[in-house]
């Protein structure tokens, strides 16, 4: 069942992130877009044409001969919201995983990465993270979108979302990443994944260790404490607050602009000396940033003689667009905290680990407020929890392993004089809300979600080992013993989808994937699901 590659895919509402795993390799690889680890999640239309072309995205910025051109951005935080037009923001979707998917498939997943096959002969898995504030509903409307834009045309090249933001954080964690190396079974474990739009919260506890074939068997296994939860809060808020001290910093010289205060305001928020103080801002603070009003913004004046004071933006001012922010995800993260405090009541084990994640929670500003938040709220835990960055954020997206597949053994029987074509297996999904498998087939705890005929016409055989009456049945005395056929069910767990597949024990596939959605009233959000057979 493995993929000769596994692809993870990030798409913030900045920047996206993209990771992969070859076969043989034993932890995912980032790649990289220039010197960045992401490439800006953007897009440029040119307003030449009605509709207006397509003509650039992420660090592909199109020359003057374009102008003028449009940049869509941040439509991440518009997917959804039905005051949006929402059929604009998912051609923008499309548009960006389109180039995307084009980029990876003719230049960034190269020979080298891909192997002796070629693109369209290997076997591809694209996984996808999503928001925790994401419904079932959305999430499906996303999954559609990934196929419009080409992930899974080519044959044997899947597409999945398997997982939110902060879930995909605490697999990477617990798989393959050298902070793995801190905790241990019994640790409690705060993922804080404050990226872009959102801050996504998922409270773990890590329990015994297993054995298996598959790296992720061999890892910790986690119970979410709590279910994902997530604020739309994050790094974009600060950046349009800065925006906005820029914007009334020019309103009060417009006379002297031939440009609006708005895109005076842009211009200095996109500058790359704004970023590097963002990133790098700590608690040691920084020497004032001075922005000066280009001279080509200023009309008829050089900038020296232009009487515009440039903008100065200083370290507190600098804490006080971050504070904001922390100030409204304070409550959420102390009440998660304090659930250290329950369960340590319980049990004399185990340390407490908070992993920031993101672009904001990777922010060694950020990283020292929470740390400070701990020693407020943990007055005798805190000695016994530690706050670290996740050591590779950038690879979160991609899973290590078979992580999200389940697979069990069914074994069925035919009469020997039944013809191989006739050899149909009829099978029932249950589903119900009820959680103790022994009460599954009591009346009215189930019901009947899909039938399906799953074909064994060309599926090995064996025969049931009957005794001195096979030896009769070879000799005509007694009747031939019934075939025998053993199959594995796949079933792939994702977040608003549960997909089922029968293989045979030749690796051949009996059925067509069937998918059976988690978030519809025919199937509780609580429901377990079943496989029985029927003839």
């Amino acid at each position: 069942m493995a993929a000769d590659l596994v692809v993870g895919i990030d798409i913030g509402m900045t920047g996206t992130g993209v990771a992969y795993k070859s076969k043989s390799d034993k932890e995912p690889t980032a790649l990289t877009w220039g010197k960045d680890a992401k490439v800006p999640t953007r897009l440029f239309y040119s307003d030449r044409h009605q509709p207006p072309k397509l003509v650039g995205w992420g660090l592909e910025v199109p020359d003057d001969s374009v102008k003028p051109f449009t940049t869509r951005e941040w439509f991440k935080v518009d997917f959804g919201n039905k005051e949006v037009d929402q059929a604009h923001i998912e051609s923008l979707y499309i548009d960006f995983l389109g180039c995307l998917y084009r980029e990876l498939r003719d230049h960034q997943l190269t020979p080298e990465i891909l192997g002796t096959k070629p693109f369209e002969e290997c076997t591809i898995d694209f996984l996808f993270s999503v928001p925790a504030t994401w419904d079932p509903a959305l999430v499906n409307n996303f999954k559609q979108l990934i196929s419009n834009a080409g992930y899974d045309h080519v044959k044997d090249h899947t597409a999945h979302v398997t997982m939110t933001e902060p879930q995909a954080v605490a697999a990477f964690h617990m798989c393959g990443s050298e902070s793995s190396d801190r905790t241990k079974d019994g640790d409690k474990v705060l993922i804080i994944d404050a990226g872009g739009g959102t801050t996504d919260f998922c409270l773990l506890k890590l329990k015994d260790k297993f054995h298996g074939t598959s790296e992720v068997q061999k890892s910790s296994q986690a119970i979410e404490i709590q279910p994902v939860s997530a604020r739309e809060i994050g790094s974009v808020n600060i950046d349009n607050d800065f925006e906005d001290l820029v914007k009334e910093h020019a309103k009060s010289h417009s006379g002297l602009l031939h440009i609006s205060p708005e895109e005076v305001a842009w211009n200095i928020r996109c500058t790359d000396r704004y970023r590097d103080r963002k990133h790098e801002f700590g608690p040691e603070g920084f020497e004032d940033a001075i922005f000066p009003i280009s001279s080509e913004i200023i009309q008829g004046k050089s900038g020296s003689l232009s009487g515009i004071d440039p903008f100065i933006l200083t370290d507190t001012t600098m804490a006080s667009l971050f504070d904001a922010q922390i100030f409204q995800l304070k409550g959420e993260i102390t009440i998660l905290l304090h659930e250290f405090e329950s369960m340590q009541a319980n049990t004399d084990s185990g340390r407490n680990y908070v992993i920031l994640a993101g672009g904001l929670g990777s922010s060694r500003y950020f990283k020292g407020k929470v740390q400070q938040l701990v020693s407020e709220s943990l007055a005798e835990l805190a000695g016994k929890t530690e706050v670290f960055t996740l050591d590779k954020p950038r690879l979160a997206g991609t899973p290590v392993g078979d992580l999200g597949f389940l697979t069990f053994t069914q074994t069925t029987t035919f009469s020997p004089d039944l013809p191989r074509e006739k050899r149909i297996w009829e099978v029932a999904i249950l589903t119900s809300s009820e959680s103790d498998t022994e009460r599954l087939m009591v009346e009215d705890n189930c019901r009947i979600r899909e039938i399906l005929k799953i074909n064994l016409s060309r599926a090995p055989e064996s025969f049931e080992s009957t005794g001195p009456r096979e030896a009769l049945s070879r000799l005509h005395l007694a009747r031939k013993p019934d075939v025998v056929i053993e199959v594995t069910v796949v079933a792939r767990v994702e977040l608003a989808t549960i997909e089922f597949q029968w293989i045979d024990s030749n690796g051949f596939r009996c059925s067509d994937p069937i998918s059976i959605p988690t978030g519809y009233e025919r199937l509780p959000s609580t429901g377990q699901s079943a496989v029985y057979e029927l003839s």
